[in-house]
């Protein structure tokens, strides 16, 4: 056996142990690691998130304040894992809740007739929600997907949609069409959700000013209300549990965001996490142990079996009594979860029984298999 000895060095004491272990990780700024600043401060003074709000995240949030100066559908097109999930809540409480936009629409795909990310599916399935309210151009924000989906995009556009692509995955040669995008490799779905949050709650107040020249009569008591001076610890517990949920290195920007979130989880948790603490039997505080593999299973049982929906409603709710009844359901549906994925990874087992000699790469097929759970087995 070659056993690679990344250093000779031997600990005399903790932090010895600790300088060694994080050396052989690559991570140089020991410090910065072991105490990283908060993220409100990290975008602004690390040059690769402070040039992508500047060049990007401005623009989308100029598009996202155009569309409700002229009233129009805002839709927020996430994904149904963890990390869409939260980033989704993110944007949508944002202009839900804080600045009282009521005209928005959460749309997550159903995997099983619509796939994955923004499709011609999924875009239809949103004309079919908002031709109501068909005015304008409205808006679709994409959160944790879209920036592979050029055909998809320009399908958008044909349609009557504006569209802002956010999202974290590795491009391709060509980036889609869209009006703004919003991409970083070095934040998950949720933690761009959450720079766009944040910025958006922090030019609020400038865009009022651009609305006293709309008369009286076509405000309709739209602006108003102001969300006051913005917490930049808000909505952080969400963009940790998509940073942690969605296994990604936890240094730099991530880190930033999970040690913060983590703060807020425990300290100012929002009525739906702290419900699915309950159903998850998590006793004194959550650490990212909890998050990845307590809590996170049970908001992506949803979208594996059914919706992600429910996990979507219960990330957004204010509602105790509708918060439990969402929480119980996700709990039971995790427990379905966890006996579909070993019927099927015992049937993946039996499908190798009399094989004398194991090949290092195997394909096994059965029409039962549930494809939910498939990349868990």
């Amino acid at each position: 056996m070659n056993l690679d000895i990344r250093s000779e060095k031997r600990p005399n004491n903790k932090d010895d142990l600790i300088e060694i272990l994080l050396e052989n990780r690559n991570i140089s700024d020991i410090d910065s690691f072991l105490n990283p600043i908060h993220p409100a401060e990290y975008i602004k003074t690390n040059e690769h998130f402070s040039k992508l709000v500047d060049r990007h995240v401005k623009k989308a949030i100029k598009l996202i304040f155009k569309a409700i100066k002229e009233n129009v559908p805002i839709i927020i097109h996430g994904d149904y894992d963890v990390d869409g999930q939260s980033a989704t809540a993110i944007l949508w409480r944002t202009l839900h809740d804080d600045l009282e936009y009521k005209n928005i629409l959460p749309y997550i795909p159903n995997r099983f007739n619509e796939g994955y990310g923004l499709s011609k599916d999924s875009i239809e399935g949103i004309i079919a929600k908002v031709s109501a309210k068909f005015r304008g151009r409205p808006l679709i924000v994409t959160v944790d997907c879209g920036i592979v989906s050029i055909d998809e995009v320009e399908y958008a556009k044909q349609s009557g949609f504006d569209v802002i692509i956010t999202d974290h995955h590795t491009p391709g040669d060509k980036l889609p069409d869209a009006n703004a995008i919003v991409h970083t490799t070095h934040a998950t779905g949720a933690g761009i959700a959450w720079i766009i949050s944040n910025s958006l709650l922090t030019e609020w107040e400038a865009f009022r000013g651009i609305l006293k020249n709309i008369p009286q009569t076509e405000r309709r008591g739209r602006f108003e209300k102001a969300p006051g001076k913005p917490s930049n610890n808000k909505y952080l517990e969400l963009a940790a549990m998509g940073t942690i949920c969605d296994l990604q290195p936890l240094t730099g920007f991530n880190r930033s965001i999970a040690k913060f979130g983590l703060i807020e989880i425990n300290k100012n948790p929002s009525t739906g996490v702290s419900t699915l603490k309950k159903a998850s039997d998590i006793t004194g505080e959550i650490d990212t142990y909890h998050v990845g593999w307590r809590i996170g299973p049970r908001l992506n049982a949803s979208g594996r079996l059914e919706t992600a929906m429910d996990s979507l409603r219960l990330l957004c709710t204010n509602s105790e009594t509708q918060a439990t009844n969402l929480a119980k359901k996700l709990n039971d549906l995790n427990t379905s979860r966890q006996d579909t994925t070993q019927e099927n990874l015992s049937l993946a087992i039996s499908e190798m029984d009399g094989l004398s000699d194991i090949p290092n790469f195997i394909i096994t097929y059965s029409e039962t298999y549930h494809e939910g759970v498939i990349g868990l087995v």
